[in-house]
């Protein structure tokens, strides 16, 4: 890969990621989501404090409502 679209990769991470899905991103820069996290981390990206804040985008609404999965004393 041309030195060009890897500075276009990472140039693209630090705009995107602190606000958008990474599932979304990681598609539209062909990459898969794993490396995408890889990236941010390597440059010091974090998810912002308003996309974590919001449960529907940040993923966290899907813990609501959700039952337990660990064993509990019936299970003994």
């Amino acid at each position: 890969m041309e030195k060009s679209a890897i500075n276009h990769i990472y140039e693209e991470i630090k705009r995107r990621y602190p606000n958008e899905i990474t599932k979304d991103l990681a598609a539209d820069l062909g990459l898969t989501v794993n490396k995408v996290y890889q990236l941010a981390d390597k440059l010091r990206v974090k998810k912002s404090e308003e996309f974590l804040n919001n449960w529907e985008l940040s993923g966290r609404g899907r813990m609501i409502d959700r039952k337990s999965t660990r064993l509990n004393s019936s299970h003994t």
